[in-house]
């Protein structure tokens, strides 16, 4: 286990620590690493005869920008990024997430998402509240689970931005996580709309029970009024 993958790993661990012990299990997929002509590392994907390129050889950092480039950050409180890859355009939309929004990160190869977190440090963001990274193993329940909370977030706006490794590699995939993503979205739209709707038929029944509270009897006749009895509390 490399400093890096142990610092990444112990942020993803203290989000999700099923995710964790699968990272921990799985072998790393097999990457050819290099030093971009901006400095910060590319690598490429090898397969027996083939290669796929992860990240520009030149800047992978402006390509990241470049791909996240049709995020409104004031308009989208949902961010849905389908495939890692090197996770420079997590980092980059996680930097400038604004506050209340959610970031998901959805990559379905543990393998590749094991070898990148071996020499990428990502622990800055993996770890924070309004970041969900999740693997081929999460389902619609599980998904459901760790969004319910940021329901009304998710109901201003979601936007769902593909990596074209991850739509080449592993399209049906993120196809099926987008689905899961959209019923996912419906149920918080009914979630919020139903808490609208008790908000104010609670309200409703307070004032109309308003009267009988102030002009009703009180508590005080009851008091010591089984004094020496013998009660269960339940």
């Amino acid at each position: 286990m490399t400093p890096t993958f142990a610092v990444n790993l112990a942020a993803v661990r203290s989000r999700d620590a099923e995710l964790a012990a699968r990272l921990e299990a799985a072998s790393p997929a097999s990457l050819v690493w290099t030093e971009s002509k901006a400095g910060p590392l590319a690598a490429k994907l090898v397969n027996g005869d083939q290669s796929v390129q992860l990240a520009s050889r030149y800047d992978p950092q402006a390509e990241a920008e470049k791909l996240t480039a049709s995020i409104d950050y004031r308009k989208h409180g949902g961010i849905v990024l389908l495939g890692l890859a090197l996770g420079y355009h997590a980092a980059h939309v996680a930097q400038k997430l604004r506050d209340g929004a959610i970031l998901i990160v959805y990559e379905p190869d543990l393998t590749l998402l094991r070898a990148v977190l071996e020499r990428i440090d990502h622990s800055n963001w993996l770890g924070r509240d309004d970041v969900i990274l999740a693997d081929e193993a999460i389902d619609r329940a599980a998904l459901i689970r760790r969004v319910e909370r940021h329901a009304a977030t998710l109901t201003q706006g979601t936007v769902l931005i593909t990596h074209p490794v991850a739509r080449t590699r592993h399209g049906g995939k993120l196809k099926a996580f987008g689905q899961m993503v959209a019923e996912a979205l419906s149920y918080c739209r009914t979630h919020v709309a139903t808490a609208l709707v008790n908000a104010s038929r609670t309200y409703r029944n307070l004032a109309l029970n308003l009267p009988h509270y102030v002009g009703g009897a009180n508590t005080n006749a009851l008091h010591e009024l089984a004094r020496g009895t013998p009660a269960v509390c339940v």
